[in-house]
Parts: structure tokens; sequence; C-alpha cells
């Protein structure tokens, strides 16, 4: 019983991973702390680029990709996207989920 709850478990996660989309990002004019912690980077040198705990110092943007640190010069980002979750999509999947618990316990006649 403990792995079909694990099993689930993950399913709905991998599923709910599928409720983000990206949303544009302006570049910032200058240094802040407030970034995203991901941001996906299109540049001419890398193409597009996901990088994780994002800083800007100087004129470049710097993040971790795979255990390394990349620096993008801010002159070079064509597009800046961040990861934004979908309140509509999301809810849609609780509930359907919940739905199909529900009429999976009729079904099976586990609430006899």
């Amino acid at each position: 019983m403990a792995l079909r709850v694990s099993s689930v478990a993950w399913a709905m996660l991998l599923v709910l991973t599928g409720c983000t989309h990206w949303a544009p990002y302006s570049v910032p004019p200058t240094p802040g702390p407030a970034l995203p912690s991901s941001l996906r980077v299109w540049s001419p040198d890398t193409g597009a680029t996901v990088l994780a705990q994002p800083f800007v110092r100087g004129d470049t943007l710097y993040g971790r990709v795979r255990g390394d640190t990349l620096g993008i010069a801010l002159r070079s980002i064509q597009r800046l996207e961040r990861p934004r979750l979908d309140g509509a999509l999301t809810a849609a999947v609780v509930v359907g989920g919940v739905a199909g618990w529900i009429a999976m316990g009729f079904l099976g006649g586990g609430w006899e």
C-alpha cells in the first residue's frame, strides 16, 4: 500500500510541474538582489540556458548551470524568462486528481 501511495504522490508531483510556464522577465537595469530562483536566458552565444540562483554583478548576469557558474553579458541577452505557476491549470489538476481518487475508490469497492 505504501508503494502505491508513494507512486501516486510522485505522479501528482510530476503532473503539477506541468502547471508551470515560462513568462517574460525584463533584464534588470542595475544589480539587485530580488531575482527569481531560476531564469531562462536566450543569447546568441549560449542559445537557451536555464540559470539557477541568478545574480547580476556589474554588466553581467551570473547563475549556476550543472554545477558551474556561467556569466552572460546583459547587452547580449535577447530574451529573459522566469517560471510562473498557472493557477487555473493547477486548480484543474488538483480537482481532477481528487475526483479521480474518489472515482477509483467507488469503482474499486474500497469504501464498502
